[in-house]
């Protein structure tokens, strides 16, 4: 008897023990969310290829705007003064470092016949060419208005490491150069820097992980509860053949 007892106290241990898992628990859904708090780098190459009688100008428009965007949301940083006297492996290794969302060349000048116009390039070898090239296309149509005409976004092939090693884009602003069209442009401009965003895996689903986690847990768990539930009824024919015996023998 004291046997049994020992038996069916390691058996109501087992069950305890595993009471903790129900069968028909549902599985939770975990998110892990990868938080950065930086701000996305773009990378800007300007060129200024603009002449004015007057002290208008585009070019130090653009600059001057750019010094007033969110810090916090963007970092801009100068293509040229970066990489400046860098070899392609070391410029490789800069994009490879900063990760940045864009580079972005703009190139200014003077508008041929008084129409402010703006194409945009992307190299057919760029690394994201898919969603640049439709990015691109969304900027342009965008810079389109009655006062500035969108020629189009093109591709083209290109050797640059600018051009191919992240997004990049080549804007080519040709302007009236005056100061309504140039802030709308400008502003146009400054507010795509801010707000471009390629997608990008920030967050890991595990749902599907756990899912099967809890499944094989589950499956265990019941088991373990039949196996446990079998002990039980096993110790219990025992000791019921013990009490038979026991009053057989009186």
């Amino acid at each position: 008897m004291k046997k049994l007892t020992q038996v069916l106290g390691v058996v109501a241990i087992g069950l305890v023990s595993f009471s903790f898992t129900t069968k028909n628990e549902a599985p939770v859904a975990t998110t892990i969310s990868i938080v950065d708090e930086a701000p996305k780098v773009v990378i800007l190459d300007i060129v200024d290829n603009v002449t004015s009688k007057d002290a208008t100008n585009i070019t130090q428009d653009f600059k001057s705007k750019l010094e007033t965007l969110n810090k916090d949301n963007v970092k801009v940083l100068l293509w040229k003064e970066i990489t400046d006297g860098m070899k392609d492996e070391e410029k490789q290794a800069i994009i490879d470092s900063l990760k940045p969302e864009l580079i972005m060349t703009v190139s200014f000048e003077n508008s041929d016949d008084n129409t402010n116009k703006i194409a945009a390039v992307v190299s057919k070898q760029n690394v994201a060419f898919e969603e640049t090239f439709k990015i691109a296309r969304e900027f342009a149509d965008n810079l389109n208005s009655t006062s500035v005409k969108n020629e189009g976004v093109y591709q083209t092939d290109s050797k640059y490491i600018q051009d191919n090693a992240a997004p990049a884009i080549f804007l080519s602003v040709k302007a009236k150069n005056e100061p309504t069209s140039n802030q709308e442009i400008v502003n146009k401009i400054s507010n795509f820097i801010e707000s471009v965003n390629f997608e990008t895996p920030t967050t890991v689903e595990t749902i599907a992980t756990i899912d099967a986690a809890v499944d094989t847990a589950t499956a265990a768990a019941d088991s373990a509860t039949v196996a446990a539930q079998e002990a039980v009824k096993d110790a219990k024919q025992a000791t019921k053949d013990a009490q038979q015996k026991v009053k057989k023998s009186k």
